[in-house]
């Protein structure tokens, strides 16, 4: 069979489609974009299913190093200590001028943290 016969047939088979009515070529659509999207869905689940596979096998050579940390209080901060709601030792009260003023006398407050009345 020579390819202009093949061209033939087509054009032939096309216009035999173009002849139908209306509702079987509606059918004949859906039923061609559904086959296609259904490929296309068992294509996509395949190479995910792939992709999934190359995943899992790049990620056994991955290797956490372990990381040496010193115990303690490394990064030197003051040790404040944590009293719990009610504890006498930690009372807040508010000042003449509406300030919050510690009561605790082994608390000293920082410099900066000091506000200055008129």
């Amino acid at each position: 069979m020579d390819f202009s016969e093949k061209i033939k047939e087509v054009k032939e088979y096309i216009a035999h489609l173009q002849a139908l009515p209306e509702h079987k070529k509606k059918i004949i659509f859906f039923t061609v974009i559904i086959i296609s999207a259904l490929i296309m869905l068992l294509l996509e689940i395949k190479l995910t299913q792939d992709n999934l596979a190359k995943i899992k096998e790049s990620a056994k050579s991955i290797t956490i190093p372990q990381l040496n940390m010193p115990e303690g209080n490394t990064l030197n901060l003051p040790n404040i200590p944590f009293n719990e709601p009610g504890d006498s030792t930690s009372t807040v009260s508010e000042g003449d001028a509406g300030i919050l003023q510690n009561e605790n006398p082994d608390i000293e407050p920082e410099a900066e943290d000091l506000e200055l009345e008129p």
